[in-house]
């Protein structure tokens, strides 16, 4: 906390999270995993830059969860005031009333969410207004609005604001700002005696608007304020934030996570003592592999023998340690360090345990499958999404979202279902795609190209044995010949279309070069975007090869699909010129990447066969012309 602002900050928490009880959450809202990160952390750690006096006034229930001695020795440095609330409160303006007579100054006081975190210096923004209202612009339409709204008028003045009313395109983001505590103290009572319902502080702000107190609006880009506060914005988050963020964003940091063994990762032996018996517990070894690609270190520990060995380490080892070795190489169980030696116990007591029978995915706030169907319409109904349509079948996308490894989920939208095979929901990311982010900054493009070939490779990686059924061999010539035959008189109406057909018929015929594995299908820079976080988020996958659904393909035909949009793909669907200073050097970095002179060739022939391919799609003859430079200036042997 550096600077000279001096703030109350105030965080109520009257409740305990009754939509999360309701989706089997076992600790109270505050305390939360997102990302093994208290949600209640999120919030306090987006408070920088200056001085703040913090108050938390919490629900009695947390008592038991030991919410005071979590928070105080998270921040040990902070200076924080807890008050245990003895009753139930009638809202978060009576808490935000009650932490009032504990203040001892006259600093201004800032009213947050224990559920809301922001991207942006919220302190800063309201350092020059007396009383206001942080709110964010939302266009989007709701059965039932979950947010409160405000109007204003060109100075920036608060006319009117309503609870859960959309009169206006502001959302109140949960953030108000008093003078000081005075004006808070000095109407709560009155206004407690004629109010109705819920006691929100939106509703007390509309009470002294209309006595005359001025607040004013704070408008912030709606991409710096973070909702935690249902499981489904919980999940959705978790699967948006990125490990390293490509933009100048606080990194997920790496915890030191430690997963027993036995009844955790492996069942007990099938034949009683023998260790060659255990079967995987898959959901457990999915969060474990899981965590460790999030960054976190992984410990494996185990009892194994002790309570046969009475304790002797070195006996356990020299029994059981190559068998477990074994094990955790058979069942691809990914680890950093494993202790043989653990005591034997029946019961194991300790204040981090989590149980690993329970859900681990909440536990920790790691989300390998968010699947909206779970939550219910009014949920639902608060979040953005998109519907996907076309005259053609999507039936490839849908079996792709479908489908999904749950070791890749987190680099795509969330999919929220389909009623037929011409469209589909998913979640609206908020972001730019490469290809726009081409048009403006080429110079960040061609920075972060590197890691958009390490998120391709995520898919490419990914290990599969049932892939024998996928034939890849001869589709490129039979796609050229059959695209060719049917369009003709269209190739024949466009210059050297001969010439290069019969290239690449002779290359595809004899070429041998391909590798199955998972694929995106079509990861032009259009289909790859930069969310709000500066993680990549993929779409509009292609989910067949030829008439197959599958998500397996031929990943010189990802790496086709990239080079097109590396060598100026985009400029000319864009009406824009060549960069070729990009082209150029983008083409260093791919050549760089893929580092096989073989393979760049190959690579670049199938780039021809797909922008070829796709000739008799355009109209415009202009365009088409400049694809068929883009094939002989950067692709054609």
């Amino acid at each position: 906390m550096l600077g000279t602002l001096n703030m109350n900050v105030i965080i109520p928490i009257g409740g305990v999270g009754s939509r999360f009880q309701k989706h089997n959450y076992e600790e109270p809202k505050p305390l939360i995993n997102a990302l093994t990160k208290p949600m209640i952390t999120w919030v306090i750690d987006s408070l920088v830059g200056y001085d703040y006096e913090l108050y938390i006034a919490y629900n009695n229930v947390l008592e038991k969860y030991n919410f005071e001695s979590i928070i105080k020795t998270l921040y040990p440095k902070h200076q924080i005031k807890m008050m245990k609330l003895t009753v139930q409160t009638k809202g978060a303006i009576d808490t935000i009333n009650k932490l009032c007579d504990i203040i001892n100054n006259e600093n201004p006081v800032l009213c947050i969410d224990c559920d809301t975190f922001y991207t942006c210096d919220i302190l800063k923004h309201t350092e020059n207004i007396k009383n206001g209202v942080i709110a964010f612009e939302d266009s989007n339409i709701y059965e039932n609005p979950p947010y409160s709204y405000i109007t204003f008028d060109k100075e920036n003045e608060i006319s009117n604001i309503e609870e859960k009313k959309k009169i206006s395109n502001y959302a109140c983001s949960g953030a108000y700002k008093f003078q000081n505590k005075h004006i808070i103290k000095r109407y709560y009572q009155e206004y407690e005696t004629q109010a109705e319902g819920e006691l929100y502080t939106s509703k007390f702000i509309r009470y002294l608007i209309a006595r005359g107190k001025k607040f004013n609006s704070v408008i912030i880009n709606a991409q710096k304020v973070h909702n935690l506060g249902t499981p489904l914005n919980l999940q959705i988050f978790c699967n948006n934030y990125p490990i390293n963020s490509l933009y100048d964003m606080p990194k997920i940091d790496a915890k030191r996570i430690c997963f027993d063994l036995d009844n955790t990762l492996v069942t007990s032996p099938e034949t009683n003592g023998d260790y060659t018996t255990v079967l995987p517990i898959t959901i457990n070894i999915n969060m474990c592999n899981y965590l460790k690609k999030l960054g976190h270190y992984i410990i494996i520990y185990t009892a194994r023998k002790m309570k046969s060995y009475m304790g002797n380490e070195g006996k356990c080892i020299a029994n059981v340690g190559k068998i477990t070795l074994n094990t955790l190489d058979e069942f691809h169980i990914q680890y950093d360090e494993i202790y043989f030696g653990k005591p034997y116990a029946d019961y194991y007591i300790d204040d981090k345990a989590i149980n690993a029978a329970h859900n681990l995915e909440k536990a920790l706030g790691c989300y390998t499958n968010v699947s909206p169907r779970f939550f219910n319409k009014v949920e639902l109904n608060t979040y953005k999404t998109i519907i996907k349509k076309s005259r053609n079948e999507l039936n490839g996308e849908i079996y792709y979202y479908k489908n999904i490894p749950y070791e890749i989920k987190d680099m795509f939208p969330v999919y929220f279902g389909s009623k037929n095979a011409y469209e589909y929901e998913i979640e609206y990311i908020e972001g730019i795609s490469l290809s726009k982010q081409l048009m403006s900054s080429k110079q960040f493009v061609l920075d972060i190209l590197p890691e958009v070939f390490e998120s391709i490779n995520r898919f490419h990686k990914l290990e599969y044995k049932d892939t024998k059924q996928i034939r890849i061999e001869g589709l490129y010539a039979e796609k050229i010949e059959s695209r060719f035959i049917d369009n003709f008189e269209t190739y024949g109406n466009i210059e050297d279309s001969n010439d290069i057909y019969e290239k690449l018929m002779n290359y595809f015929e004899t070429s041998k070069i391909s590798k199955i594995c998972v694929m995106h299908g079509d990861p032009v820079f259009s289909n790859i975007i930069v969310n709000m976080f500066g993680k990549f988020k993929f779409i509009d996958m292609r989910g067949c090869v030829g008439d197959q659904l599958t998500i397996f393909g031929d990943m010189f035909y990802d790496y086709g699909k990239l080079y097109q949009s590396i060598i100026g793909y985009d400029y000319i669907l864009n009406d824009q010129k060549i960069d070729y200073q990009f082209v150029n050097e983008a083409k260093k970095i791919f050549e760089k990447q893929i580092n096989n002179e073989k393979y760049i060739q190959h690579i670049k022939m199938v780039t021809a066969s797909l922008i070829f391919s796709m000739l008799p799609l355009h109209d415009d003859k202009l365009k088409i012309t400049k694809y068929i430079q883009l094939i002989k200036q950067h692709c054609i042997l």
